[in-house]
């Protein structure tokens, strides 16, 4: 096994390399292990990574306007976009423009409560909803139109994310629910059948800890495998057909969370460096990383290819002026990883950026006027990766 010392705290980009493992959450043994010193950083352009790109701004109306955009799939000529704030998905075509959109939020059929996951099923072309406080899956075409919806989905068991799995089954993934409170299914991660049937435990969480952050914690490959991020530890695992195999494990400098506050519930005011996200593209795997109590971010690029970290602060990382700043949000394309901007920060930039930025801002803005710019939806950036 390789043991590599990295510093970093906002993104790490790790990399995919063959593993032996154990199905186990805390026990397995990985095949890279990392240990990461928050105190330490190099200066890493993001376009030393990139070599081509793109934007799209979404259509603005009345009836589509997006607060939080979590994740997008780009399926032929359409963008499937998850408002994880306003609890809608909103469907618009290539160019940007707003076609239709998921919303029917309530308690009856063919409505949900809540979107805890999104989730695409290539093979039947259909969007599919989990809505953990009414245990239902809801399946839509990519046009927005409901299709069919299974209810009293494992009904009673908390599932704080769901992922589809090619053969129509699911995993399951509870992080913060030990299994004497919950039993072997409804803690750590375990699969069931399209109708919420349990199949198999894979791992149980025997202990839990007082903070845990982020979101997306499967993350689909293009060979078949799914990648899961321990949401304690940030350990990034494969998983394909009932085994889990650990391929990168990491060591945080300085960090006490699992160890000193083991067993403990949550508590908002223990720092500690944890994994916000994680990004698999071409031969780099793009991990989000916050470190202690001043949240600093950084960002570590990990090539296969190359087999080498680099790492840098995130304020280093768009220096260079060549994209507009933004946040990643999960993107479906293997190559290609997403930055969402809203019009505020668009402002923002233009009024405290370079004159090359502002150029930028102003051919997305062109023609708007300063209100109708704050209130635009997001623009979309998308950034092809180098291989």
């Amino acid at each position: 096994m390789k043991r590599i010392t990295v510093a970093l705290s906002l993104l790490v980009f790790a990399v995919a390399v063959s593993c032996t493992s154990t199905p186990t959450r805390n026990e397995a043994e990985a095949s890279i292990y990392i240990t990461l010193d928050p105190s330490k950083q190099e200066k890493v352009l993001l376009s030393s990574i990139i070599d081509s790109s793109y934007l799209v701004k979404l259509e603005t109306t009345e009836d589509n306007l997006i607060s939080r955009i979590e994740k997008i799939y780009r399926i032929d000529d359409k963008y499937i976009v998850y408002d994880s704030k306003s609890n809608q998905i909103f469907i618009f075509d290539t160019t940007g423009k707003y076609l239709n959109k998921i919303s029917k939020i309530g308690r009856g059929p063919g409505e949900y409560v809540v979107i805890n996951s999104m989730m695409f099923d290539s093979a039947n072309q259909t969007i599919i909803v989990y809505d953990g406080a009414a245990f239902k899956m809801l399946f839509y075409s990519l046009d927005g139109e409901l299709k069919k919806e299974v209810t009293g989905f494992q009904e009673g068991k908390i599932k704080r994310e769901v992922f589809n799995l090619p053969d129509g089954n699911f995993l399951c993934y509870s992080f913060d629910l030990p299994t004497k409170e919950t039993g072997v299914e409804g803690s750590g991660l375990w699969e069931v059948d399209g109708s919420g049937k349990y199949l198999r435990t894979i791992f149980n969480c025997d202990e839990i800890y007082p903070l845990v952050h982020g979101s997306g914690y499967f993350t689909p490959l293009s060979d078949g495998r799914v990648m899961l991020r321990d949401a304690m530890t940030g350990d990034l695992s494969y998983y394909k057909e009932g085994t889990l195999e650990k391929f990168i494990s990491y060591r945080i400098k300085g960090n006490e969370v699992l160890t000193k506050y083991k067993g403990q519930s949550y508590n908002p005011e223990v720092a500690f460096t944890w994994c916000a996200g994680v990004y698999p593209k071409g031969d780099k795997i793009i991990s989000q990383w916050v470190a202690g109590e001043d949240f600093k971010n950084f960002c570590a690029i990990y090539s296969i290819a190359e087999d080498r970290h680099t790492l840098t602060r995130i304020n280093d990382f768009w220096s260079d002026d060549e994209f507009i700043n933004g946040g990643f949000v999960e993107f479906n394309d293997p190559e290609v990883l997403c930055l969402t901007t809203d019009g505020s920060w668009l402002e923002k930039l233009y009024n405290e950026g370079s004159p090359k930025l502002q150029e930028k801002i102003r051919n997305v803005t062109s023609g708007m006027s300063e209100d109708e710019i704050l209130n635009m939806n997001p623009v979309l950036q998308f950034l092809h990766v180098k291989q």
